[in-house]
């Protein structure tokens, strides 16, 4: 999963090939099956399906109308068709945008590692599109919904009704609340869910954990079963142990990962020893920047752009390093402008901008701050939303 800076910019890392064979293996189950691999990249599924069906007594001259790909990146497409025809392999591969990608026919299997952007850089039309194919299956997916969300919900939707959809997913899949639609939507589409849990990082280089997502049949299910592997190499060689979890609706999936006795002491430590954070007081986050190298400023950064006082508002700078202490007082803050933190934050004062203030507006919409997602959800979009000083620093 590690790769080029336009690899990352696009989402696009690559799956080990082991990994991307056992999800062909296990999904392919006909030499006659019809395989979409809606983002392929450089073929790994599709080279791995071709590998499948041929095992299984495919026609190799048939493989071209079989085997399809979609992919955004023309360079990857022809890098795909070349890898199948000198593996003695074809597809249909077609470049463009899956969110536009309306096929003619229904597959028995999708494969894929969906691209992972980050709603911080997933916007525009791309964003658009994805938000109008999940709501097209009824799911309305959060303004935080990453790139793979969408991408889950439209593979779905191209499924005959006994397909079988096999994707490498992020593990928050899992836990985050954005996901919490996709859960809700993986267990009223699919007859069987299995998931495949990693306790090492997949993705060498890439500080994202991965499951596995296998998915067949229609008509709703009121579990899925999870199966916890070191790595990719013990994939193979486990002897698979499934275990069945029952969530509730919408809730977090993470509890799986954990042995029933094990979660049932949590529980019983939770209910004896600890209360919740609403007891002791209201939690809320820090102020939401959008872009915290713009709107955090060092000293030096203040004097470098020749902002003024008025222009200013002091905070506690970004991260947590310097709360080393039981307070933050006054001498704290000091002590961090100078060891060169960034505790100022630009907030001009309300009124008309100031020149220096205008010229650093200006320098962040050239540099495409005003761009970003939380910077374009206000008005205007240079002015961070305060929030109350705390008491307490969690």
């Amino acid at each position: 999963m590690a790769g080029t800076p336009d690899q990352k910019a696009r989402g696009a890392f690559f799956t080990p090939l082991v990994v991307a064979q056992y999800l062909a293996d296990w999904a392919i189950r006909s030499r006659s099956d019809h395989v979409l691999e809606p983002s392929c990249g450089e073929a790994a599924f599709l080279s791995a399906a071709a590998h499948r069906l041929a095992n299984l007594g495919a026609n190799a001259s048939a493989l071209g109308q079989q085997l399809h790909g979609v992919e955004l990146h023309e360079a990857s497409a022809i890098a795909a068709k070349a890898i199948l025809i000198e593996a003695g392999a074809a597809a249909d591969v077609q470049v463009g945008d899956f969110f536009e990608h309306e096929p003619d026919r229904a597959f028995d299997v999708i494969l894929g590692n969906p691209p992972f952007i980050r709603y911080q850089d997933f916007s525009g039309v791309a964003r658009t599109r994805s938000l109008e194919a999940a709501l097209a299956q009824g799911v309305r997916l959060s303004g935080l919904a990453s790139s793979w969300a969408a991408f889950v919900v439209k593979a779905a939707r191209h499924l005959t009704p006994e397909g079988r959809l096999a994707l490498v997913l992020p593990a928050e899949l899992l836990s985050v609340s954005y996901a919490a639609e996709v859960r809700r939507f993986l267990l009223r589409r699919f007859a069987s869910l299995k998931l495949v849990a990693f306790e090492e990082r997949l993705f060498p280089g890439v500080l994202e954990d991965v499951v596995l997502l296998l998915a067949e049949g229609t008509g709703g299910a009121d579990c899925f079963k999870l199966h916890q592997t070191r790595n990719a190499a013990t994939l193979l060689s486990d002897a698979a142990s499934w275990v069945s979890y029952h969530p509730t609706d919408g809730a977090k999936w993470t509890p799986a990962l954990v042995a029933r006795d094990a979660f049932a002491i949590y529980r019983q430590l939770q209910e004896e020893a600890c209360e919740d954070l609403s007891a002791w007081g209201r939690t809320y986050l820090g102020a939401v920047t959008g872009n915290n190298r713009f709107f955090s400023l060092s000293e030096a950064a203040v004097a470098e752009h020749g902002l003024s006082r008025a222009d200013l508002v002091r905070i506690s700078p970004p991260g947590a390093r310097h709360l080393r202490g039981l307070t933050f007082t006054e001498a704290s803050w000091r002590t961090a402008i100078r060891g060169g933190s960034a505790a100022h934050l630009f907030w001009p004062a309300e009124g008309e901008l100031s020149a220096t203030a205008r010229a650093y507006v200006a320098k962040g919409e050239a540099l495409g701050v005003a761009k970003a997602y939380k910077a374009r959800m206000r008005s205007p979009w240079w002015r961070v939303p305060l929030v109350d000083v705390p008491d307490l620093f969690l």
